[in-house]
């Protein structure tokens, strides 16, 4: 049996064709790549996920060592009123409560 023109020349295309999904997957991810180091150097030359991040994290803050959105925490002189800032001691007598 001998092979048509025709299918030979299918397989010698496929021979040839293996590697282009490789090669266009790495170009692709190299793509990606260059899209992102740009994207994280802009952010970091504007300090845009620092104005981002720290005006609601002054809120918080005050929330977690406070106990209310009013900011009372590292920057404030003043103790916390946070319960959790007070010092007391554990009983299981309801009446030193």
């Amino acid at each position: 049996m001998s092979r048509s023109p025709r299918s030979q020349q299918g397989q010698a295309r496929s021979r040839h064709q293996r590697g282009q999904a490789i090669v266009e997957y790495i170009l692709l991810m190299v793509v990606l790549i260059g899209v992102f180091g740009a994207i994280m150097n802009i952010l970091k030359g504007n300090d845009l996920a620092t104005r981002f991040t720290s005006a609601p994290w002054e809120k918080i803050n005050g929330m977690i060592q406070c106990g209310n959105w009013v900011g009372c925490g590292v920057n404030q002189t003043a103790p916390g009123v946070h319960p959790n800032t007070q010092n007391r001691v554990l009983t299981l007598d309801p009446k030193r409560m």
